[in-house]
């Protein structure tokens, strides 16, 4: 998938990944994204690097005037779609992401600033995911008995994207239907680990 500034509907019909990127960053003092871990890699990066190799496809939802993530991201030759109203909250990206895939057998929604998540947590999901794809399945992983994320939505679901309203993401359907939840547990501390202000970097 080539990197793209145009909301293309894509034909992908299998389980994607949908990095929502649209935040302002604002504890962080803005462009948190763009800012570098410890080990150099910038944290957006290191993201896509983690899913991209499980996902063949996924999509970086951002804000319409963040017109550096969006530079970097084409020049990275990164997919990028623009959420309209990002400045409502997290769930007009959740919408736009989910509608830019809207065959797929469900979505994995990764917050960009999570970018301690291990691919091989990125791995565990995908395949529960994908072993649970004819019933309804809400995936969420989970360490040391806490909820974390990224969150997986099942295709069963895709109606109820766009009622969402205010800055909680896909928590009104995850807290609808208890009953779909599948929790996989990880040994990944990075499943419950954000970039929120500069000393959460390490």
């Amino acid at each position: 998938m080539s990197a793209s500034s145009e909301a293309i509907i894509s034909g992908s019909t299998g389980v994607v990944a949908v990095i929502l990127a649209a935040g302002k960053g604002s504890r962080f003092g803005g462009d948190k994204l763009l800012a570098t871990l410890s080990n150099q890699q910038v944290i957006i990066q290191q993201v896509i690097d983690r899913v991209s190799p499980v996902f063949d496809d996924w999509i970086c939802v951002v804000r319409d005037e963040d017109t550096r993530l969006q530079q970097y991201l084409s020049e990275n030759k990164c997919p990028w779609v623009i959420a309209p109203e990002a400045a409502l909250g997290m769930s007009a990206s959740v919408k736009v992401g989910a509608a830019h895939f809207p065959d797929a057998k469900g979505w994995l929604f990764v917050l960009a600033d999570m970018p301690y998540v291990a691919v091989s947590s990125f791995q565990k999901l995908y395949a529960q995911m994908m072993a649970a794809e004819e019933q309804p399945s809400i995936v969420i992983p989970r360490y040391q008995a806490r909820r974390g994320n990224p969150i997986g939505i099942s295709k069963h679901f895709f109606a109820e994207f766009r009622i969402l309203d205010n800055d909680v993401g896909a928590r009104p359907i995850v807290q609808k239907h208890p009953q779909a939840h599948c929790y996989v547990e990880l040994e990944d501390e990075g499943v419950i680990l954000d970039v929120d202000q500069k000393q959460d970097i390490r």
